[in-house]
């Protein structure tokens, strides 16, 4: 399964950043070994309100800390992030359990779970129990299990895609009325966190040469959670520079889209794996 290495931050121009994340700076991360990226900004999320959530796409952990280094390597881009104002609040690392439907929507939920780890087989026999639900007013959901995201209250991170949210919401409820449903979660001991809603900044997927690029306020929404711990700003010489320590509920983001990515909207998960 694939892995999300995701950056959460605040960024002073956002519409620099995003401009440049639908264009080239998209291309240069495709370059540098990502499969997708994705860029969402906080709208309803408390506190967390305006921060912006990167989402980068890669096969494996190693990857992941090959292209962390490879961006901080990058003039290009350590220019784009001081120009930008970008500072960074966290940096986590989650990897994709399950998956349905598609992540062509408008806006997204995210759950944040915090519950008894499963294997990948569970998890998608638990996940296509709420998705026989979700699906009622959703086109996708993603379920991920959190590998590294520092003291952090939750170990799961479920992303669900769809148009409206009331009607998601509506599917939601009627998930979570399902007493087959509350049983898998006492039996996971799995207890629902939170919940954050994000706007699309820019999306870039390299998945089968499709370029999967969308800016503006028209294009999909994302939301999601996380704590914050520790910020930091991009110095002059393109290094970290730490800012005063904050512990703070925050966001992780979303997912950007998975190599094994989702075709179909059934009940049960399609997967297309890149050759």
């Amino acid at each position: 399964m694939p892995f999300i290495y995701s950056v959460a931050a605040h960024v002073s121009d956002s519409k620099l950043f995003a401009e440049a994340g639908a264009g080239w700076a998209g291309e240069r991360m495709r370059s540098l070994g990502a499969n997708s990226v994705t860029a969402n900004q906080v709208v309803m999320g408390g506190e967390m309100a305006g921060q912006v959530l990167v989402a980068f796409e890669v096969d494996t952990a190693d990857s992941a800390m090959a292209l962390n280094a490879a961006i901080y390597g990058d003039d290009d881009l350590v220019g784009l992030l001081r120009d930008a104002g970008v500072q960074v609040e966290r940096r986590s690392l989650m990897r994709i359990q399950a998956e349905f439907g598609t992540r062509d929507a408008s806006h997204a939920t995210v759950l944040y779970v915090a519950g008894q780890p499963v294997d990948d087989e569970t998890a998608e026999t638990n996940f296509t129990r709420n998705w026989n639900h979700i699906s009622a007013g959703a086109a996708g959901m993603t379920a991920m299990q959190v590998v590294a995201s520092g003291p952090a209250p939750f170990n799961g991170v479920v992303v669900t895609w769809a148009d409206s949210m009331d009607a998601l919401l509506a599917a939601s409820a009627a998930n979570f009325a399902d007493p087959a449903v509350q049983e898998t979660m006492a039996a996971t001991k799995s207890t629902i966190l939170g919940r954050l809603m994000t706007r699309r900044l820019f999306r870039r997927s390299f998945e089968g040469g499709r370029p999967g690029c969308a800016c503006g306020t028209s294009a999909p929404h994302v939301s999601s959670a996380f704590l914050s711990f520790r910020a930091f700003v991009v110095g002059r010489d393109g290094g970290f520079e730490p800012t005063t320590p904050v512990l703070e509920a925050g966001a992780l983001p979303s997912c950007a889209t998975s190599r094994v990515g989702a075709e179909g909207t059934g009940n049960a998960p399609v997967r297309k794996r890149k050759l």
